[in-house]
């Protein structure tokens, strides 16, 4: 049994003073602490959240530039392709008309000169059918 006499009180008494000292001086600044970290974490997190968002959307908007300035290059490239295919068969069609020009002339010469050839061949055909005649030892020829 308890017997409640002078040091049980006063070690109930010191007891509840080193209660109230540990809450004062231990317990209060380390919770006060503890609360102080957990609130600037929180802000840090959201400080972290608005950043990636806005990371996110300078991410997003770069994104879109750059397919922007893509496709527009990829339209000025196509344009100059074209111009250049255009440019291309142009000269070679110019190309193909100087060449058929050269081909008519180089056409119209061989036949003149054709003709000319012929008209001779006609005055030269009797002589050569009589050296014809006379290598292979046939008489006849001219009469």
């Amino acid at each position: 049994m308890i017997t409640l006499n002078f040091t049980f009180f006063v070690q109930l008494g010191l007891f509840l003073v080193f209660l109230w000292a540990t809450h004062r001086f231990i317990l209060r600044p380390t919770l006060r602490t503890m609360d102080q970290r957990e609130a600037e974490r929180k802000r840090e997190a959201e400080a972290t959240q608005q950043d990636e968002e806005a990371a996110e959307g300078l991410e997003n908007a770069y994104a879109e530039q750059l397919r922007v300035f893509r496709r527009r290059q990829s339209q000025r490239a196509e344009k100059a392709r074209r111009a250049a295919q255009e440019k291309h068969m142009a000269d070679l069609a110019a190309h193909r008309r100087e060449a058929d020009g050269h081909v008519a002339q180089a056409r119209e010469g061989a036949q003149a000169e054709l003709a000319k050839e012929r008209g001779k061949l006609g005055a030269l055909a009797p002589d050569l059918a009589d050296a014809i005649a006379a290598r292979l030892g046939l008489k006849g020829g001219r009469q």
